[in-house]
């Protein structure tokens, strides 16, 4: 319930990010956070790096590159100012393979804008009862905390 709750309030992308990080809900419904944050203009500041965590900040990094790399040949590849080449689902594919995720859970999650805002018209409730379950955690007790 608190999750179904926190997926319909307006958070910022990186503050989205950053509060279920700590709080190891499934990184699957980050998918539109990370998408928003992979194909907005402006790069990943220093601090906003330091709030992600490296893995994070390095993974974005990474999304950033892939999203823009140049599909003719003459241009330099990787320049973070380019725009994105990646839409669709070559960039739903780009967030699974980058972040490592595992569904597909767009069509549950309410669409971002590049600045983490709500569409108008976009939906803020979840389609099924049956998306809400347990499974939004992640066990972490195998992985090192720092």
């Amino acid at each position: 319930m608190a999750i179904r709750e926190l997926q319909a309030l307006s958070i910022a992308p990186l503050q989205r990010v950053v509060l279920y990080q700590k709080y190891d809900v499934k990184r699957d419904l980050l998918r539109p956070a990370f998408i928003a944050l992979t194909t907005r203009d402006e790069p990943i500041e220093i601090d906003e790096g330091r709030e992600l965590g490296l893995e994070t900040a390095l993974q974005l990094a990474k999304a950033r590159e892939k999203a823009r790399a140049p599909v003719f040949a003459g241009k330099k590849p990787g320049n973070p100012r380019s725009p994105v080449a990646l839409v669709g689902v070559e960039l739903d594919a780009l967030m699974k393979d980058v972040f490592n995720l595992t569904t597909s859970v767009e069509s549950s999650s309410t669409p971002q804008t590049s600045t983490g805002q709500n569409p108008p018209g976009g939906s803020t409730q979840p389609n099924t009862q049956s998306e809400w379950s347990d499974s939004f955690f992640v066990d972490n007790s195998s992985q090192g905390e720092f």
